[in-house]
């Protein structure tokens, strides 16, 4: 099973923002880690410019022949879903198409009123409801759509929508992204380490990993992940992490050593969840699977 994730074009080019919309949004990377942890086969696409090359969109589609294409959707791009999605079903009407993100959250009832292209919806967090539909998509669905919480979809006809999905209650559990791609993300690490608000970085880990010592619950997730997602995005080779790679850089020489104990003695004191890391895939198969 192919599956495509697809952040889409914005109909304008978004210049009075301070938000930078070119990069993918960082939760697409983690549903496709999920994914990614469970043996399928993902692959994320960047398209916030594709209708600048818009005969591009068919000839890819066309060429990686996906068999589910999950778009990411805003607001501001969500016609530019549409008009892919639209692409996708006249080139191959058997591909099944899921909106999530924010902007499908918030308008579920009127993608699927309106829109036949739209498949499904994923309501709020889709890491796990995701993995779930997927599963559930390549079973014999002998159990109905209706029993996997944090969707929509059409029944005789009219949108509706499954029970809430039950919240990430401890984000440590996921893989983390940079295991498997390469981004231009680290969360919060700019907030507290900006190297063009000061010309002095050579310590600037000490402070951060401080922070987020006395704050366990910061953000939902453990120091040691914040931590260990920077070293891990320094040792891949591509440039979109090159503020990463310098901050870490700088930091490590200023502790005398390339790979400090400090560092690990945060790894050691804050494991994260109780529960073992992704642990959920089994239970949603089964979940979906279940006679």
């Amino acid at each position: 099973m192919k599956i495509l994730l697809i952040y889409p074009y914005f109909l304008e080019t978004r210049v009075h923002t301070a938000e930078d919309v070119r990069a993918v949004p960082l939760g697409v990377y983690y549903v496709a880690s999920v994914l990614k942890e469970n043996k399928y086969d993902v692959e994320i696409l960047n398209w916030y410019n594709i209708n600048e090359t818009p005969q591009k969109i068919s000839e890819v589609l066309a060429e990686k022949k996906p068999d589910i294409i999950g778009f990411s959707i805003l607001h501001a791009n969500r016609w530019g879903g549409i008009d892919i999605a639209r692409i996708a079903k006249q080139i191959d009407p058997s591909v099944t198409i899921v909106f999530g993100g924010i902007g499908a959250t918030f308008l579920w009832d009127h993608f699927l009123t309106h829109f036949r292209e739209i498949d499904y919806v994923v309501i709020g967090e889709g890491d796990y409801t995701f993995l779930n539909l997927i599963q559930y998509l390549e079973s014999d669905r002998s159990q109905s759509v209706g029993s996997i919480k944090g969707i929509a979809f059409r029944q005789d006809g009219r949108a509706v929508r499954t029970p809430k999905a039950e919240a990430i209650g401890c984000l440590d559990e996921l893989p983390v992204p940079a295991k498997y791609f390469s981004y231009q993300h680290v969360p919060a690490i700019a907030i507290f380490a900006d190297p063009r608000s000061s010309g002095e970085t050579r310590s600037v880990l000490t402070p951060l990993a401080t922070l987020l010592i006395k704050s366990n619950d910061w953000f939902g997730k453990a120091p040691g992940f914040f931590i260990f997602q920077m070293i891990r995005l320094r040792s891949t080779d591509n440039g979109s992490s090159i503020f990463v790679k310098k901050l870490l850089k700088k930091s490590w020489i200023s502790h005398g050593s390339p790979f400090p104990a400090w560092i690990m003695s945060v790894k050691r004191s804050f494991t994260g969840c109780e529960r073992p890391a992704v642990s959920r895939s089994a239970t949603a198969s089964k979940a979906v699977r279940k006679k």
